[in-house]
């Protein structure tokens, strides 16, 4: 009888433990969720307050934004995915990872520049970096563009910055480690790209990228090439 005891009281320490782990799981899984949704509510909340679409084109109050946050550098959207968020930079690749525009703690981070680049996007190319969520926010969109006609359809991404409106066109993605380096750009006098990065979950540590460049570069705007977006999918 003293067995048969021990045995229950055993399985109900197994079983309270298993409804424990669940638990936890669960309040996990729905703390990510909702740190990912009120982050991107509140990144709407943001283009809605700080952004204005007139005849003249979309308006962005910088001075308003660098009273909140005088590391914001540039206001980026892509139509057609859930990118239209401001661009900050500081000293580091650290910082940003998960501070909001705030520069509160926040798991969703925010979008921000590379701290080596130059904060006008005179550099031949220039990297933006953001979490890949899978809601799709912050950088999550960016995997759409692994799907040629996606590409196509929706090419173009905006950079604002308090001195002009930048227009560039999708011209290459690609998937690679983290380890790798990803490679450089054809490119002429003149040229400007930029690069976006992401992470994405093909393999540990892999990373998403999409590059674009700047309309004004030159007439090479053809869309996204496809010899090297077959290599890396």
């Amino acid at each position: 009888m003293a067995v048969a005891k021990r045995k229950n009281t055993l399985g109900l320490i197994v079983l309270s433990l298993a409804i424990v782990l669940l638990a936890v799981a669960g309040w996990v899984y729905i703390s990510d969720r909702n740190t990912a949704y009120a982050q991107q509510l509140a990144w709407t909340l943001l283009s809605d307050e700080f952004t204005e679409t007139t005849e003249r084109g979309r308006i962005i109050d910088f001075d308003a934004l660098r009273a909140i946050n005088p590391d914001v550098v540039a206001w980026i959207y892509i139509p057609g995915t859930l990118v239209d968020y401001p661009v900050v930079q500081t000293s580091n690749n650290t910082f940003y990872l998960n501070r909001n525009f705030e520069r509160n703690w926040c798991r969703a981070g925010s979008i921000y520049l590379d701290a080596a680049a130059a904060s006008d996007f005179t550099d031949v190319d220039t990297y933006i970096f953001g979490h890949h969520l899978r809601s799709g926010a912050m950088f999550g969109s960016l995997v759409m563009f692994r799907d040629s006609d996606f590409a196509e359809e929706h090419s173009v991404i905006y950079v604002f910055t308090p001195e002009s409106t930048k227009t560039y066109t999708v011209v290459d993605s690609g998937l690679i480690h983290a380890t790798e380096t990803i490679e450089v750009p054809e490119f002429d006098v003149d040229d400007y790209f930029i690069t976006l990065v992401t992470c994405e979950y093909d393999f540990d540590d892999a990373r998403y990228w999409v590059r674009a460049i700047l309309n004004e570069s030159r007439s090479r705007t053809g869309g996204m090439t496809t010899s090297e977006r077959s290599d890396h999918e």
